[in-house]
């Protein structure tokens, strides 16, 4: 279906979404050749598309109430090439005159868009072939439970009754890193009680690896490093760490994995703490993570070509060979809901009453 017929007949009065029509087209199992009774023409926005559907051989029969707007319409299916599909009845009351022109069950489907559907569901019944099928376009729920409650009361006449909206929504699709779960909890944990107590036993185990400087140096027969004070200068005074300090300086280094874990061995009393040349301790704040972009995306981290030695440090053959794989593709819904003007009440008509 050529998709400008539903923009060029429909600007007046854009009441149907495309997506609607080809779930009305769809639930009334439309097929060339077949006969479609309308109420409520309008602008001719769901005509155009039902004619279609039945083409070259179906027809369509529609009504509606204001014979200016019906005039109107039938001028544009005429400039749109689907006229010979369909036969246009303006100033017609269907609610009291009922379809004019079409025979008893002598229709596929009827559509309905009326401000009162539950009062045309007798003449529906009449038009319609055993096993034919019915749609109701409400736009308010109080509209549909009369129109339900109609239904609900001839058992005999209708069947298969459902309700519901038809909306469209748009995904995101994007390539992005996912964070790790130290780098989503990791100013958490880094402000948490649980982040103190880590920082201090990390900060036990450096002092515990800096008194064991100045012992090894002792050990060996060496004067030890000097510390704040000019080369060669005498080192302060200290009692040589015992065998228990060093057995617990290892065993802190062991338990922090190099002094960056949950170490909790301490100095015992008495032992004196040197400073020492010491690298800064470890922190679990993790790198920050590529800022998200106006639309929430996160972009992917990934190294810089090879050999761009400037930007990146080191020597080219350093870098590696090639890119790494593109991370993880990610989806998510746009907030917003695109349709849903109405309700649509799908029925199908008995066989037999």
């Amino acid at each position: 279906m050529d998709g400008r017929w539903i923009s060029a007949a429909a600007a007046p009065l854009p009441v149907v979404y495309p997506h609607d029509a080809a779930l009305i087209g769809l639930k009334l199992e439309l097929a060339p050749g077949g006969v479609v009774v309308e109420a409520g023409t309008g602008s001719g926005g769901l005509t155009v598309p039902l004619a279609a559907a039945v083409a070259p051989t179906g027809r369509v029969h529609t009504y509606d109430f204001h014979a200016g707007r019906s005039a109107a319409a039938a001028a544009d299916f005429a400039a749109l090439g689907v006229a010979p599909a369909i036969d246009a009845h303006g100033g017609v009351d269907v609610a009291a005159d009922g379809f004019v022109g079409v025979a008893d069950a002598a229709a596929d489907a009827v559509f309905l868009d009326l401000p009162d559907p539950a009062g045309v569901l007798a003449e529906a019944a009449r038009v319609l072939a055993p096993d034919g099928r019915l749609c109701c376009f409400s736009p308010c729920i109080e509209q549909v439970a009369r129109t339900v409650g109609g239904m609900a009361a001839a058992p005999a006449v209708w069947h298969s009754v459902e309700t519901v909206t038809c909306t469209l929504r748009v995904w995101e699709t994007y390539e992005a890193e996912l964070q790790s779960l130290d780098e989503t909890l990791g100013v958490a944990v880094t402000n948490s009680g649980s982040g103190r107590l880590k920082r201090q036993r990390r900060e036990a185990a450096a002092a515990a690896a800096a008194a064991a400087v100045p012992a090894a140096a002792a050990a060996n027969g060496a004067s030890p490093p000097a510390v704040g004070g000019e080369a060669g200068a005498a080192p302060p005074a200290a009692t040589p760490v015992n065998a228990a300090t060093a057995a617990a300086t290892d065993g802190a280094a062991a338990a922090t994995g190099g002094g960056g874990g949950l170490g909790t061995a301490a100095l015992p009393a008495g032992a004196p703490v040197a400073a020492a040349a010491v690298g800064p301790a470890r922190t679990s704040r993790p790198p920050p993570p590529p800022a998200d972009d106006a639309m929430g995306r996160r972009g992917t981290r990934r190294p810089r070509p090879p050999g761009d030695d400037e930007s990146m440090g080191g020597l080219a053959s350093d870098k590696p060979a090639e890119l790494p794989e593109p991370g993880p593709v990610l989806c998510k819904p746009q907030p917003n809901v695109k349709g849903h003007t109405s309700y649509l009440t799908f029925a199908r008509r008995c066989n037999t009453e």
